[in-house]
């Protein structure tokens, strides 16, 4: 089995490998399936929780780039959800190198 920093490091290689496109996507579904569900819900934790092994993947892969790109291309996909997703990607994101909180 695999220590957790190298799972972490293969998902960045695999979501860097795969494109930019990708990673929004998979953002997007996250996000999309939180936002139906209750907040504190055993279902929203498990969706916040991807969304951190998300962001974890990106800081490996590159950084504060990689994670203000990921949050900008999030946000010009629905100028209406944009602020209510970078809540929920800032309180998943908190406390990682590199981003703002």
């Amino acid at each position: 089995m695999p220590i957790r920093g190298s799972t972490i490091r293969h998902q960045a290689s695999r979501d860097v490998a795969n494109g930019p496109e990708d990673v929004t996507a998979s953002l997007l579904a996250l996000l999309g399936a939180i936002e139906g569900q209750p907040h504190g819900s055993p279902a929203a934790g498990a969706y916040r929780a991807a969304l951190r092994r998300k962001g974890e993947a990106l800081t490996v892969a590159g950084g504060t780039v990689m994670l203000l790109d990921a949050l900008a291309r999030v946000q010009a996909s629905s100028p209406k959800r944009a602020k209510a997703r970078e809540a929920i990607l800032d309180a998943a994101w908190a406390g990682l190198p590199g981003w703002r909180s």
